[in-house]
């Protein structure tokens, strides 16, 4: 069930659709083809490319890649790149964890945990847009995808990390408005004349 409404969800994106992935090419890319071949499900039309190892120069986006010169360095875990930008990511639980939630059927973790992946994978893609796109400002972008995911996915249990890390980063923004102001119209402070 879980793979046919991954290919349901393919089937219905539109024909310029692309994947963005974090170890893509693989874990998650190959584990897709498996489970069809497994189970004897047929790619949607346009995604059979995915059968040949997922590469695909516009429509496969793999950031670990892209962070490795093509897999030629040490692969670094997502968790890493995600702290150095300060992105918030694996809020509630290790990768390693998913496993034994799995096994333990707490198909509610996995999910949280699977959406937070998700999530953090699209605030990374923002910042990398922004490296061939000077139009895409990241943090616009990020403030955007945060304001989304916490009105669509109120009561889970990564919220409140994300609106506490929303909140921090408009903070921080918000200072540094207030310092260029002071350098750039000072007269904003003075009393109307």
């Amino acid at each position: 069930d879980v793979i046919a409404g991954i290919l349901r969800v393919l089937a219905d994106a539109p024909d310029d659709a692309e994947i963005v992935t974090w170890m893509g090419l693989a874990h998650d890319l190959p584990i897709l083809i498996n489970g069809c071949m497994r189970y004897g499900l047929t790619l949607p039309r346009g995604w059979g490319w995915l059968a040949h190892g997922g590469f695909h120069h516009t429509r496969h986006l793999d950031l670990a890649r892209a962070y490795t010169a093509g897999m030629r360095m040490k692969p670094i875990h997502l968790a890493e790149v995600l702290a150095v930008l300060d992105i918030p990511g694996k809020i509630t639980c290790p990768p390693f964890a998913v496993t034994n939630l799995i096994y333990s059927g707490k198909w509610d973790e996995v999910q949280s945990a699977c959406e937070v992946d998700v999530i953090s994978t699209a605030l990374l893609l923002a910042r990398w847009r922004r490296l061939t796109d000077p139009r895409a400002e990241a943090d616009s972008v990020e403030d955007r995808i945060l304001r989304r995911v916490i009105e669509l996915r109120a009561g889970r249990g990564y919220i409140a990390s994300l609106e506490a890390h929303r909140d921090r980063r408009f903070a921080a923004k918000r200072e540094e408005a207030a310092n260029d102001a002071h350098w750039l119209a000072p007269w904003l402070d003075r009393d109307a004349a």
